[in-house]
């Protein structure tokens, strides 16, 4: 049996949690601008990390739930969230 699926879910959890933690950060600091506003982009690509993590796992059978909206529905300061990262996926992804 291969490792990788269990790293790949403990990844996953960790990315989530990460996200979560940030957001309620940002929220608790929201007077503190700048650190409200570096938690939300930390939190995004925790988001983005768990996204890439969840189509990593399916082709070794392992179902990561889809992250939920999370981050993308909290706005910085009312800005909008900018468009999923066009970069490619690292090649261990492939």
């Amino acid at each position: 049996m291969s490792a990788v699926p269990t790293v790949l879910r403990a990844l996953y959890e960790g990315e989530r949690a990460m996200e979560r933690k940030l957001l309620e950060t940002a929220e608790r600091d929201a007077a503190e601008h700048e650190v409200h506003h570096v938690a939300i982009d930390l939190a995004r690509w925790s988001h983005e990390h768990a996204e890439r993590l969840a189509r990593a796992a399916e082709p070794y059978g392992l179902r990561l739930p889809a992250p939920s909206e999370g981050c993308r529905d909290r706005g910085s300061g009312g800005n909008a969230r900018p468009a999923p990262s066009t970069t490619p996926a690292p090649a261990w992804t492939s």
